[in-house]
């Protein structure tokens, strides 16, 4: 329940500022441009902040399929094969590096779609959303690979859960804001 809130405070919050307090801020300075139409897109410019979320989003995703392949050759473990077999403490340590990945696909397109829909009235938040879930992601995969499923959560592992609740809200919003005509 906590996390659920702390994603709502921190998405209204950041919402907020976005669309009242950086552009009035922003104006009189270098990066009043971002605040702008962008030429024929009914968006900012500051949505090009979008596809580079996404693109660090993909990149995280590799960065841990990378992990996972470098754990079949230390472990042994041949493709196709998505676990080890057994019990064994190598078995458990390569299912422990592999589960860190997996999990990150099964959440990834609703983050990747939440980002784009958030991007459209928010794209700084949904940016920070992003930078966020990727720090968290990186933080879980990492605790996982090291202390199995009690572990994950260590350290910033729990900033997952928070960079996705705050895209899901700004998602709902920019809904929220388009049928308002706004």
């Amino acid at each position: 329940m906590s996390m659920l809130l702390t994603g709502v405070g921190l998405t209204a919050a950041a919402c907020y500022c976005e669309s009242a307090l950086v552009p009035a801020v922003a104006a009189s300075t270098p990066l009043a441009f971002l605040f702008e139409g962008a030429k024929g897109l009914p968006v900012s410019r500051a949505f090009g902040l979008v596809p580079l979320s996404l693109f660090h989003q993909a990149f995280t995703l590799i960065g841990l399929g990378s992990a996972v392949g470098r754990a079949r050759k230390k472990f042994d473990v041949p493709l196709p094969k998505m676990q080890a077999e057994g019990e064994s403490e190598e078995a458990k340590k390569f299912n422990n590096v592999q589960r860190g990945h997996q999990q990150a696909l099964e959440t990834y397109t609703t983050v990747a779609l939440c980002t784009v829909i958030a991007g459209i009235k928010f794209p700084l938040t949904s940016t920070l959303a992003s930078v966020i879930w990727c720090i968290g992601r990186k933080a879980w995969a990492k605790a996982y690979a090291e202390g199995g499923p009690e572990g994950r959560y260590a350290g910033l592992g729990k900033l997952i859960w928070t960079g996705l609740l705050m895209e899901a809200f700004a998602a709902v919003a920019t809904g929220f804001m388009i049928l308002a005509g706004k």
